[in-house]
C-alpha cells in the first residue's frame, strides 16, 4: 500500500526507512514497526518492477524499446526512491545496492557514468546513514547521495549534481520555528541562500519535518516554499502520502 498510496497522491518521490537484520532489509520508521512481511523488496522493489514492466510492454503496438516511468500522464518523469538507512551504513548500503538488482537488470535505474547522468524511470538516493564514500567513490553507479542542503557551502562544498541530485535538510534545524504565517527576514535570507547555493550546483533542495500545525502555519510555509522556488513532494514509507503531493517535505 505505501507505494500505491504515494502514486495515487501524485508523489514523484517516496522514502523507505530500511533496517538490515540478519541479511534482510526490513522497512519501518521504528524498529517496533518491523515485521517479516515488510521488506524493501516486497514493499518497493518488486512492486516498482511490476509497475514498470506494465508501463513498458512488448506488444504489436510498440515499435521500439521504451523506458517509461510510473506515470501514464508523464512517462518521462523519474520516481525518486529515497532509501533512509537506519542501521550501520557501512554494512547496510552494500545490501541496498544488491537489493536494486531487479531494477538494474530491467534497465530502470538512473545512472552516472563518471561524466554525466542518464535519467531512468527510478532514481535511487541514499539518505540517513548512507556513507558518502560508497557513493561518491564509485565512478559508475546507479544510485546517488542525499547531501545536507544546509552544508553545501561548507563541509559538502565539493558535492555535484552527479553525486547528489537532491540535497535535504531538517526544516526546523535549517530555518527555525515559524511564528504565525510569516517567515522572518532572517529566515527568508537563509532559505534563499540555501536554495540558490544548491541551484548553482544543479542540485534540488528538499526540506523535511515541516510544521503540520496549526493549519494556517502549515499552509503558509508551503506557499512560501513554492514561491521561493521550492516545489514538492515526498512520501514517507508508511502513509504520509495522504493529501496533495505528500506531507513529509518539499523539494525543488
Amino acid at each position: 500500500m505505501p507505494l500505491y498510496t504515494a502514486l495515487f497522491a501524485g508523489c514523484i518521490s517516496i522514502e523507505a526507512d530500511v533496517w538490515l537484520v540478519n541479511g534482510t532489509l526490513y522497512v519501518g520508521h521504528e524498529q517496533s514497526a518491523l515485521t517479516t512481511s515488510r521488506t524493501l523488496a516486497s514493499l518497493y522493489i518488486d512492486q516498482l518492477v511490476d509497475i514498470l514492466r506494465r508501463q513498458n510492454p512488448s506488444s504489436a503496438f510498440v515499435t521500439s524499446p521504451t523506458r517509461n516511468g510510473v506515470f501514464d500522464a508523464d512517462p518521462s518523469q523519474t520516481m525518486y526512491l529515497f532509501v533512509d538507512v537506519k542501521t550501520d551504513g557501512e554494512s547496510t548500503w552494500p545490501a541496498v545496492v544488491n537489493a536494486l538488482q531487479p531494477l538494474r537488470d530491467a534497465g530502470y535505474l538512473t545512472t552516472y557514468d563518471g561524466t554525466g547522468v542518464k535519467s531512468g524511470p527510478v532514481t535511487v538516493i541514499g539518505t540517513g546513514n548512507t556513507p558518502l564514500d560508497q557513493v561518491q567513490g564509485e565512478t559508475r553507479r546507479d544510485y546517488f547521495f542525499d547531501a545536507p542542503a544546509s552544508m553545501l557551502g561548507t563541509t559538502f562544498s565539493n558535492i555535484t549534481s552527479g553525486v547528489s541530485p537532491i540535497a535535504s535538510t531538517d526544516f526546523a534545524d535549517a530555518i527555525g520555528a515559524i511564528n504565525g504565517t510569516e517567515f522572518s527576514s532572517a529566515q527568508l535570507t537563509i532559505l534563499r541562500s540555501q536554495v540558490a547555493r544548491a541551484k548553482d550546483k544543479g542540485v534540488m533542495v528538499r526540506y523535511w519535518g515541516l510544521p503540520a500545525w496549526p493549519i494556517a502555519t502549515r499552509n503558509a510555509v508551503w506557499s512560501t516554499l513554492r514561491r521561493e522556488g521550492v516545489g514538492l513532494v515526498n512520501a514517507d514509507n508508511v502513509v504520509e502520502a495522504a493529501g496533495f503531493g505528500g506531507i513529509n517535505g518539499y523539494w525543488g
